[in-house]
């Protein structure tokens, strides 16, 4: 399904102080580009495409992710297993896959495949109760974590992929979930 949603503007959702907080960090990182490319704040598996990227393509979904990340260490979960948020694939491929550790890298990339959206996409805690109900009885992940995120449906969430989009974009009715079979 193609993602026809427009990109929500940041000012949407974060203080012009908090964006230029977010712009200054990615400027820095940015500055010895493509030098500096692995502390890219949305680096992913490929990486720097030599002649055919430049760091414009990068800065606002960075200044994005960068923003992300702030907002989950002040709204998310505190546990030392939930912070900070992985973003792009370097820092998700490094994420503890034992506990929560699998749900936190699901998080990030539901939100960053709705480009960051934290006014659209559902806190952390919903999140992870909603994969939870998508576990199957007796599944490692679902006796270790239920006491932490009781299992409940999330509409929206795509059982197949992790990803969550509004059930309206979905096609999905409340209480309806996706078919997929593995994430």
């Amino acid at each position: 399904m193609t993602n026809l949603r427009k990109m929500r503007p940041l000012h949407e959702m974060y203080s012009q102080d908090e964006i230029d907080r977010a712009t200054e960090h990615v400027g820095r990182v940015y500055k010895n580009w493509p030098d500096d490319v692995e502390q890219n704040p949305v680096a992913s598996w490929g990486g720097f495409a030599g002649n055919f990227d430049t760091a414009e393509l990068y800065i606002e979904p960075a200044i994005r992710a960068d923003l992300a990340r702030r907002w989950h260490s002040v709204t998310g979960p505190q546990g030392a297993d939930l912070q900070p948020l992985p973003l792009g694939g370097i820092e998700q491929r490094d994420v503890p896959r034992c506990e929560a550790g699998p749900i936190l890298v699901w998080f990030a990339r539901s939100l960053a495949q709705l480009d960051y959206d934290i006014t659209l996409h559902p806190r952390f805690y919903d999140y992870a109760c909603g994969i939870l109900a998508l576990e199957q009885e007796g599944s490692q992940l679902l006796e270790q974590l239920k006491h932490r995120f009781p299992p409940r449906l999330l509409p929206g969430l795509n059982r197949s992929t992790g990803n969550w989009n509004p059930p309206e974009a979905t096609g999905q009715t409340p209480g309806e979930q996706d078919n997929g079979r593995s994430r």
